[in-house]
C-alpha cells in the first residue's frame, strides 16, 4: 500500500535553508519508521534537494510504502536534519493507493 502525502512547505524562518525531503522525511506507524519509496512516475513529486529562500514556498508529493494493515490515523510524519531549522509541516493532504 502506498501513502501519498501532498506537502506545502513555507519558509517563515527569516533565513534560507536546504531541505532533503526524500531522504530526511519519514513516517512512523506502529513504532516502525518508513522512509520514502522511490516512485519515479509521481505527478508533482518533490525534488530530492530544495533550497528554500526566505519566504519561499513549494508544494509537492512524497510517497511511502507502508503495510496493508497500517493505521494511518495514528501515524506520525517527521523530518530530521543535522541543522535545526525548526521545520513544521503545514497543510498535509494524505491519500492511500
Amino acid at each position: 500500500m502506498y501513502l501519498v502525502v501532498n506537502m506545502n512547505i513555507d519558509n517563515q524562518s527569516g533565513k534560507s535553508f536546504k531541505m532533503y525531503p526524500r531522504i530526511n522525511t519519514y513516517v512512523i506507524i506502529k513504532n516502525i519508521k518508513y522512509r520514502p519509496a522511490p516512485v519515479l512516475n509521481l505527478e508533482n513529486r518533490l525534488p530530492g534537494k530544495i533550497d528554500i529562500l526566505n519566504e519561499g514556498h513549494i508544494e509537492g508529493k512524497i510517497v511511502f510504502e507502508v503495510p496493508e494493515d497500517a493505521m494511518i490515523n495514528s501515524s506520525q510524519m517527521k523530518y530530521e536534519d543535522s541543522v535545526s531549522n525548526n521545520i513544521g509541516w503545514i497543510n498535509l493532504g494524505v491519500s492511500i493507493k
